[in-house]
This record gives structure tokens, sequence and C-alpha cells, in this order.
């Protein structure tokens, strides 16, 4: 789950880890707090995309480009 609020690790670092096999983006906004706790008790692990608050579009590439570049 694509998380902007701070503390979660890259989504590379994740993906390397082999703790990662989706990712969550979006919505225009972000989650509500209320959204992500219920993610997080589901078992889903936040990662950051990086630096920049990205649009959701922007984000779900920027994911996809992450996953292919290091997919075997």
């Amino acid at each position: 789950m694509a998380w902007e609020g701070g503390g979660a690790p890259p989504l590379a670092r994740v993906l390397r880890e082999g703790a990662a096999d989706s990712l969550i983006v979006g919505p225009e906004g972000g989650f509500t707090a209320e959204e992500f706790q219920w993610a997080l008790e589901q078992g889903v692990r936040p990662v950051d995309l990086g630096p920049n608050i990205l649009r959701v579009e922007t984000a779900a590439l920027a994911g996809a480009a992450v996953i292919l570049a290091l997919a075997p």
C-alpha cells in the first residue's frame, strides 16, 4: 500500500525482501486514517514511493516501474 504518511520502507526494499505481491495506490487525496488502519489489520504493508506525493495514475506507473525493474 503506497503510503505518504512517513515511516514506511521503500517499495524496492520490500520487493527485494520478497514481502510484497501486489501494490495498492490511490485514491486521489490519499487514504483516510480508517482505511489505512483497516489495511494494516488485514496484513497490508505500507511502502514509500519516494519523497513526492504523486497523483494516483503516476503512483501506479511508478510502482509498476519499480516492480518491473526488480523482476527476475
